[in-house]
């Protein structure tokens, strides 16, 4: 239980702190003169742009974890209202736990491909910073040496 909430406590810390850092970057750009603003608007698109995907995600992700919870509070209702005698109470509590069960099981899928395609991009960006890098101590080097 002290991990879940940990772990909610760093969520909604680096969510507020992703939070401040657009809002930086969008005050910077706005504060930019007519000539800069029209070579960093692209920039600004993209970053518009992600900050409204961010926002989709996270909203179909607590939607997802609505309904699970929904789920299984229907399911603990079921059992804890329910006559145990009656005759039909197993097939209906079977038929609400494999409701639950899978809506748990496509949530971890879709947050597994999710997980999965970050890592993938992460990858990508390492191999491309890589590259960059190199492409800049290429060009530094011989200017280093035409300095000496």
């Amino acid at each position: 239980m002290a991990n879940k909430k940990e772990t909610l406590a760093k969520i909604r810390r680096l969510d507020d702190e992703g939070s401040l850092l657009d809002r930086d970057i969008f005050s910077i750009l706005q504060q930019r003169s007519s000539d800069s603003r029209t070579e960093l608007a692209g920039l600004h698109e993209l970053l518009s742009r992600l900050h409204n995907q961010r926002t989709v995600e996270r909203e179909k992700v607590l939607d997802q974890l609505r309904r699970i919870r929904a789920n299984v509070k229907l399911f603990k209702d079921i059992l804890g209202t329910q006559n145990v005698l009656q005759e039909h109470f197993v097939d209906r509590l079977k038929s609400h736990m494999e409701t639950a069960e899978t809506s748990i099981l496509t949530f971890k899928s879709k947050q597994k491909d999710a997980f999965e395609d970050l890592v993938q991009q992460e990858k990508m960006l390492v191999k491309e910073l890589g590259a960059y890098n190199a492409k800049m101590e290429a060009w530094s080097t011989p200017a280093a040496a035409a300095a000496a």
